[in-house]
């Protein structure tokens, strides 16, 4: 997916016509937030089988329900029964709170320019030197969704082995 949208933002940096570029830029956001989505829905996956079919839309919330509660209520019950020290409790808590609060924004404006680039033809992208944006997000910003992802997937990942979930 990350190579598509690298290829589709280098053809709308090229392109010439600005109704091509715009729909090779539209694109190239489009697959930046798959691949963040992917990365996402790979790491739910692993967390727990039954969540792999998790609907984009609800994916933001999910994380900082249901994901983030059941880590708390496990770090709790192992401080309870002594597994671990307060401070490892608490660093655990704090790592998957902050992990499952950035991952959660970050889906949830990948989301939202997402539903731009697809459903809103009429807001154009805006091209100026090497600068793609669309709203007010740019393709900068979107090249890092997946990487972004990737490294709050392995942090909640790390977490939910060390506490013995998986």
């Amino acid at each position: 997916m990350i190579v598509v949208a690298e290829r589709l933002s280098q053809i709308a940096f090229d392109e010439r016509i600005e109704e091509n570029a715009d729909a090779f830029g539209r694109s190239a956001f489009n697959r930046y937030y798959y691949a963040a989505y992917l990365i996402t829905r790979d790491m739910l996956r692993q967390l727990d089988p039954s969540w792999a079919r998790t609907q984009h839309g609800v994916i933001p919330e999910f994380l900082t329900k249901t994901v983030i509660r059941r880590i708390r209520r496990t770090a709790q019950q192992q401080l309870t029964r002594g597994v671990l020290s307060k401070s490892e409790s608490a660093l655990l808590r704090d790592n998957a709170n902050r992990s499952t609060t950035d991952l959660s924004e970050l889906l949830r404006d990948a989301y939202a320019v997402r539903c731009i680039a697809d459903y809103q033809p009429e807001r154009r992208i805006l091209r100026n030197g090497n600068m793609i944006r669309l709203c007010d997000s740019s393709i900068e910003a979107a090249r890092k969704w997946p990487q972004r992802a990737q490294i709050h997937a392995k942090t909640l990942i790390r977490i939910w082995r060390q506490l013995g979930l998986s």
